[in-house]
């Protein structure tokens, strides 16, 4: 017995877990790294989640994270959980892609700095940082968080509902469109689209326009029903201070 996967997400199928014909089965690498399990007090349900596998049973739903909907089995939803709402960005992470945002600048390029990490229970680790590469590569769509989301799937898996991306600046509709198909699980970012604009008018040269797509990550986001929490104007002043940041 098994039902298809969500086809807009592109889930693989699923499948009952062996030995309990109530159950659905996970696949391992869509699996949350952290275990819990929870009575539903009405009916006496479960769920449980650990490292090598998932079951959730249909008639458990009272659960302290955000979920996102993977699949249907007959008239039933099957989610799995993404990083809490209560989640709080962490200084140390916004000031690691400041300083990979300053050392893109001392080789020619945009001052913009990106950090992705992945949360596993209360600990909270680095994966990759990066600094832009839009000048020094020659393309105009080689955006830091479009390449960091890139490198990370591509040793990680399609979807990362369990990682965060920091970033000194908003991620553009481009960026926030890579978000939504790799299911990132939050977004924190320093200066807004209205920021670079504002400072491009203002400032703006040949070599460093600062362009802007006017268009915030969150509107993207729901456009493409993706709910997760998003933090803006985090360490906004020291990230505002790259603008005018110049090589020693």
């Amino acid at each position: 017995m098994s039902g298809m996967g969500c086809p807009q997400l592109g889930f693989p199928r699923l499948r009952v877990a062996a030995g309990r014909a109530t159950g659905i089965a996970i696949e391992p690498d869509h699996t949350p790294p952290w275990g819990t399990v929870r009575q539903n007090p009405r009916t006496g349900g479960s769920w449980f989640a650990a490292a090598g596998g998932a079951v959730i049973f249909p008639d458990a739903w009272q659960f302290r994270w955000r979920c996102t909907t993977i699949g249907y089995e007959g008239s039933r939803e099957f989610r799995i959980y993404m990083i809490p709402a209560s989640y709080k960005p962490k200084k140390k992470f916004m000031q690691l892609a400041i300083a990979e945002a300053k050392r893109a600048r001392d080789r020619g390029d945009y001052p913009i700095g990106a950090v992705i990490t992945r949360l596993t229970g209360r600990r909270e680790v680095v994966i990759a940082s990066a600094g832009n590469r839009v000048k020094t590569s020659g393309s105009s769509i080689k955006h830091v968080e479009l390449e960091m989301l890139k490198y990370v799937s591509s040793g990680y898996g399609r979807y990362l509902p369990d990682f965060v991306l920091y970033s000194t600046h908003e991620p553009c509709a481009m960026c926030a469109g890579a978000c939504v198909w790799s299911r990132i699980g939050a977004v924190v970012y320093g200066v807004s689209q209205e920021d670079i604009a504002a400072y491009g008018r203002e400032r703006g040269t040949e070599d460093y326009k600062w362009r802007a797509c006017l268009i915030p990550c969150r509107l993207v986001f729901e456009k493409g029903n993706h709910r997760i929490p998003v933090t803006g104007g985090f360490l906004r002043q020291d990230c505002k201070q790259l603008f005018s940041y110049r090589p020693s």
